[in-house]
């Protein structure tokens, strides 16, 4: 492989190693969690956002997932939609100083 596919390789063994968790069992929020964010790394940013909201239904007190959708939103560059995700962080971990420091950044 090329310098610029070994980079990804780490992440393509993980989306490998969650999609066989989920095989087990679909109910697994940290494998959800876990395949969203190596999506993410990957680019595959729709797909990422389906695991990810899949995996904050089924564990709605884990932080992980929406701030996962958080860094994608920050990425989008759209100050309303990112405002909306670090909220989503807030609501369910309101003392988090990662989501405090990224809606203060947010102008508007």
């Amino acid at each position: 492989p090329d310098r610029i596919e070994s980079l990804f390789e780490p992440y393509a063994q993980a989306e490998r190693s969650y999609r066989a968790a989920l095989r087990r069992s679909d109910t697994l929020a940290a494998a959800h969690n876990g395949l969203g964010a190596a999506l993410m790394h990957e680019g595959r940013v729709d797909e990422a956002r389906t695991e990810l909201e899949r995996a904050a239904t089924l564990d709605p007190s884990d932080p992980n997932p929406l701030m996962n959708l958080a860094l994608m939103a920050d990425a989008g560059g759209q100050p309303s939609a990112r405002r909306e995700a670090w909220q989503r962080v807030q609501r369910v971990w309101p003392e988090s100083p990662i989501a405090a420091r990224r809606l203060a950044r947010i102008p508007g």
